[in-house]
């Protein structure tokens, strides 16, 4: 079978999740043989011009062996990782933007009738708000659809709901359980779509965003916004609930000048009514 035929293959049977892990693998599969072989020939010359004793020949052996097995290989891979991860990340970014711009708009419709099948509010959020109030459209740039729900309004009715109506439950982060902070994320047709939970504080709704940091771990930031109830906005030929003072909202997130595009914006970093919490997290991956 030609690798072609092979990569038509993979396409049809994978999603794009799946298809960017084998890349990913296969690049970092590749620089590490690449590396291993430079690093055999270059210490079989020291052996030769050394004349290197039989017990520095069997520990340079053992460093080879280490290297094929990848035991002594995480420290080389780290410092080339920066250069070839731009790559596999603009990758990635085009396959979800792709799926994103094909099936953006069916995935918040089917979000929609699987939340008001269980009678469950929910509204517009963060950049499919934006899109929806400033474009009248879902952001090109885009990659996921956001929604809000409010925290207490939270039951496992959502899951089941969301997965009838053909979504897989990917992830979900929570802190205390989900008593005090929660985010779920699901995907249908390779589309992310997150899910954020508010909880009201006077004039204000509430919610946590999850980045990940330099050590790529968790860490939690408190979101806040003004809230003054919600009204309804015309879009794909339907009602959706969204902020009454929807401006306001877009401007405590965006700033005042939101009606200006910026593609390379990222929301849990750049948000400026956001600041940093201890709050321990915890992150539950399902597909």
């Amino acid at each position: 079978m030609s690798l072609k035929n092979v990569a038509i293959v993979i396409n049809r049977l994978y999603g794009v999740r799946t298809k960017i892990r084998v890349f990913s693998t296969v690049i970092n599969f590749l620089i590490s043989r690449i590396l291993f072989f430079l690093i055999l020939r270059v210490s079989r010359r020291i052996v030769v011009l050394l004349k290197t004793p039989s017990m520095w020949r069997s520990e340079i052996c053992s460093i080879h062996l280490n290297c094929l097995l990848g035991k002594s290989f995480e420290n080389i891979k780290s410092v080339f990782r920066p250069l070839y991860m731009p790559f596999i990340n603009r990758y990635k970014f085009r396959r979800e933007n792709k799926a994103f711009n094909n099936f953006g708009n069916t995935v918040l419709l089917k979000a929609k009738d699987a939340l008001e099948e269980i009678d469950v509010h929910f509204w517009l959020d963060f950049g499919t708000l934006l899109g929806v109030y400033r474009d009248g459209k879902l952001i090109g740039h885009d990659t996921d659809v956001d929604i809000a729900i409010f925290l207490k309004d939270y039951s496992p009715k959502i899951e089941e709901a969301m997965q009838k109506h053909g979504f897989s439950y990917t992830h979900r982060i929570d802190i205390d359980n989900g008593t005090k902070a929660l985010e779920q994320s699901f995907a249908y047709k390779d589309v992310a779509i997150d899910i954020f939970y508010y909880t009201q504080q006077g004039d204000q709704n509430v919610c946590h965003l999850f980045p990940l940091n330099k050590q790529k771990e968790r860490v939690c930031r408190e979101i806040y916004t003004t809230f003054d109830g919600f009204t309804t906005i015309d879009f794909l030929d339907t009602q959706w609930q969204i902020p009454k003072n929807t401006e306001q909202r877009l401007s405590d997130t965006y700033g005042e000048e939101f009606r200006i595009p910026i593609k390379n914006w990222y929301t849990p970093d750049d948000a400026l009514n956001s600041k940093l919490t201890n709050d321990i997290c915890k992150e539950t991956k399902y597909n």
